[in-house]
């Protein structure tokens, strides 16, 4: 009489296929947080963006940790501004009230600072290669 070994090759493939599912619901669920995760930070990274697009008078404004490419700074008043080590290439400052700003370890180059007011602004350690060095003249750095 001949012993029949145990079935179990098909429990173990129902085990396998719920194991498999829990991990691709883990997998998915966890890919829903991140997206959502980032979406809000993409959401609270544009209302930044457009109320300092927005605003005429910013004092205080630190800009780390935000993408500031593209803003026209141009006109607005942004006493005791904040932009150390920022990227400001190819900025636009032309006219801007920029007392006491601090623009250490930015780098500034081909930044418009036309008619700027630089007063009191910090340029310690700022690459500078300015459209207008003579506008520089007058400021106090």
């Amino acid at each position: 009489m001949a012993v029949k070994e145990p079935e179990s090759e098909p429990r173990t493939e129902v085990l396998a296929g719920i194991g498999g599912g829990l991990v691709c619901g883990i997998a998915v669920g966890l890919s829903a947080l991140f997206l959502g995760e980032s979406i809000r930070e993409s959401q609270e990274n544009a209302t930044w963006r457009a109320s300092v697009e927005s605003a005429d008078s910013i004092p205080g404004l630190t800009v780390a940790g935000h993408d500031i490419k593209g803003i026209d700074f141009s006109g607005k008043s942004l006493h005791n501004a904040d932009f150390t080590k920022a990227d400001l290439r190819g900025a636009k400052f032309q006219d801007a009230d920029l007392t006491g700003a601090n623009f250490t370890g930015a780098d500034l180059r081909r930044a418009n600072l036309i008619g700027a007011n630089l007063q009191d602004a910090s340029l310690e350690w700022a690459v500078r290669e300015l459209m207008s060095v003579p506008d520089l003249v007058t400021a106090s750095c």
